[in-house]
């Protein structure tokens, strides 16, 4: 009688093919991780844009009730749109209240208690854009302004303007 020697072999994984593995993983998670955010950062880019357009149709909507744009030396862009401006102030100059019929809200975006505000919650009523900084209103040619109605834009995301370099992602209506 032939007896053969049988081999046992071990079923598994060698340590290379693990290491392979784990490689391609972290090199797939890696590519989610940048494209989520570059998705995220064209959602805010969207969003800042779409803000713009309300703050523009809002502007627009001011001036033909009052017959000029806003001028900021009495107040703030969001107390103009959001119903504090020169047309809400009654015969004697005194503001009328937040449930005066005659009050003229033109952004209902602004309201500082809704979920999704354009307002910053610190206190001090500015609008801000999906970053977090705030809108920058410029009123007609005697503020260096580039429209000759007003100027409105957003700094983007790093916070910053003035050099070409930083301000590919400002968004800007000129």
């Amino acid at each position: 009688m032939k007896t053969t020697l049988q081999t046992k072999q071990k079923k598994g994984f060698t340590l290379i093919e693990l290491l392979i593995v784990m490689a391609i993983i972290a090199v797939l998670a890696g590519l989610g991780v940048v494209g989520f955010g570059t998705v995220q950062d064209r959602q805010l880019r969207a969003r800042a844009e779409l803000q713009m357009e309300l703050l523009q149709v809002a502007l627009e909507e001011y001036k033909a009730d009052v017959g000029d744009y806003p001028n900021l030396v009495d107040g703030s862009l969001f107390d103009a749109l959001y119903g504090f401006g020169a047309q809400n102030k009654n015969k004697e100059g005194e503001e009328a209240s937040v449930d005066s019929p005659a009050l003229r809200i033109y952004m209902p975006q602004l309201d500082p208690n809704a979920k999704k505000s354009m307002v910053s919650d610190d206190g001090s009523r500015n609008i801000i854009d999906p970053w977090g900084n705030n809108w920058i209103y410029r009123r007609g040619e005697d503020s260096g302004a580039q429209n000759p109605d007003f100027d409105l834009f957003s700094v983007g995301k790093d916070g910053q303007t003035g050099d070409p370099a930083t301000e590919r992602d400002d968004i800007q209506n000129w």
